[in-house]
């Protein structure tokens, strides 16, 4: 299997957040935009904590629910296979652009890229992982109300209509690096991967809001 380098899938995969805090697994998901969207931006796709509470995310959106330990245990079976297999270096599916990175705890974390629907045997179990993890549903799934948001910056010349920059953060802080902010300073902002245009001193910037989750960090 051809294993793609290192610094190429990094370039490409979502922003490199630490995982949030407890989680006992975490995977972030990076695909071709269709509408505009911003990849980086968009929630976590999925975290689950020793707790039993499990996060799902969408383009913008998060659920939130709770496992019981009987629904626990087939992901940490899973998980174990995965460690259990040793992998060094990027992983490669097989065709498409879709990209995966997954943070195990104490096994550390996957890059991979690829539709892991189509996946060789060699990696058979890492990709039948994610697909699971993508495909997660549970009856205790509700709306999520983040506290925070990380918000981001980038200069742009997408169309649309000029917002201000009235936020708790300088805009060239935001430039720099993802700010934390309260979630009661989003309101009216699209969120997620849909970017807000922001004009300031003649240049337009595309703005995103990614949604955190408990103890997650830009």
């Amino acid at each position: 299997m051809k294993l793609l380098p290192l610094a190429t899938l990094l370039v490409a995969t979502p922003v490199l957040a630490a995982p949030p805090a407890d989680a006992i697994v975490a995977l972030w998901t990076k695909a071709p935009p269709s509408h505009g969207e911003i990849p980086e931006a968009m929630p976590l796709r999925f975290a689950m904590f020793d707790d039993g509470r499990v996060f799902v995310g969408g383009t913008s959106e998060i659920g939130a629910g709770k496992l019981d330990k009987k629904n626990m245990k087939p992901i940490e079976k899973e998980l174990e296979r995965v460690g259990k297999m040793g992998l060094s270096g990027p992983q490669a599916f097989g065709p498409g652009d879709a990209m995966f990175r997954l943070s195990i705890r104490r096994v550390g974390e996957i890059v991979a890229k690829g539709d892991p629907s189509r996946a060789p045997a060699k990696v058979g179990t890492l990709a039948e992982l994610v697909q699971r993890l993508l495909e997660f549903q549970h009856p205790s799934l509700r709306p999520y109300t983040p506290a925070s948001y990380a918000v981001a910056a980038r200069e742009s010349g997408l169309p649309g209509g000029c917002r201000s920059w009235l936020l708790p953060v300088t805009l060239a802080d935001a430039l720099k690096q993802p700010q934390i902010i309260p979630a009661t300073s989003v309101y009216g902002w699209p969120t997620g991967g849909t970017p807000a245009v922001v004009c300031s001193s003649d240049r337009r910037y595309a703005v995103t809001f990614r949604p955190l989750l408990p103890g997650e960090t830009p």
